[in-house]
């Protein structure tokens, strides 16, 4: 049912972003705003529960909570959905006891949805989920209109929750995050030579030029 209900330059990005998730273990699902992300990302949890049986966390920006339960409970998404704003407290601790709950820590999939949030390596909440992270391998997809803000910083420390350690099988040279990344600031390498790897971005333009409208009935993107 969930695959009937999408558009093909969605059913694309599925599965460019399962392939992805395969071989790096994450992806970024990028499309700009009003092209149906958050279906793609259902659809990408939905796959792995059927073929792999992940059991999903879902983080998301509080007011997304309804619409990913609803996502759930329509498509059977054996997942746990947890607001992002959970992961901030006042006493540290008390924000790393949520992930440590029962309920979350056994969970092996990621969607992180408006994943920018996490943009700061230095924030309370990208501390406590980077430490969860660490704690056994997890596949991770990331939903964002903007996995970059105003620096190349950004999307490092969104490719570091899920790719832990900088050195790396990307086919990039040299093959170290953390050393590519400073030559990207330098302007000796290319961010789009490391992304081609892990993001799938397309605008409206695009999916227009190659895919027209969102289905034969001639109905507009939704």
């Amino acid at each position: 049912e969930l695959t009937r209900s999408l558009a093909d330059f969605q059913k694309t990005a599925v599965r460019q972003a399962v392939q992805m998730i395969r071989d790096q273990g994450g992806a970024f699902v990028a499309d700009v705003v009003g092209l149906g992300k958050s279906y793609i990302g259902a659809a990408v949890l939905k796959h792995f529960v059927r073929t792999q049986g992940v059991r999903p966390l879902i983080i998301c920006p509080k007011p997304l909570e309804e619409m990913w339960q609803g996502y759930h409970d329509e498509f059977d998404l054996n997942a746990k959905i947890l607001p992002m704003s959970l992961l901030r407290s006042t006493d540290p601790n008390g924000a790393r006891s949520i992930l440590d709950n029962k309920a979350y820590k056994d969970r092996d999939f990621v969607l992180i949805d408006e994943s920018h949030n996490f943009r700061h390596h230095s924030s309370q909440r990208y501390e406590v989920l980077a430490d969860f992270m660490s704690r056994g391998l997890k596949k991770v997809c990331l939903l964002t209109a903007t996995p970059r803000n105003r620096s190349i910083t950004d999307v490092y420390n969104q490719i570091k929750l899920f790719h832990l350690d900088d050195i790396t099988q990307l086919p990039i040279d040299p093959p170290n995050l953390k050393t590519y990344f400073r030559l990207i600031e330098k302007g000796q390498k290319r961010l789009q030579d490391l992304l081609v790897h892990l993001l799938i971005r397309r605008t409206r333009r695009h999916i227009l030029r190659w895919y027209g409208f969102a289905d034969d009935t001639g109905q507009p993107l939704k």
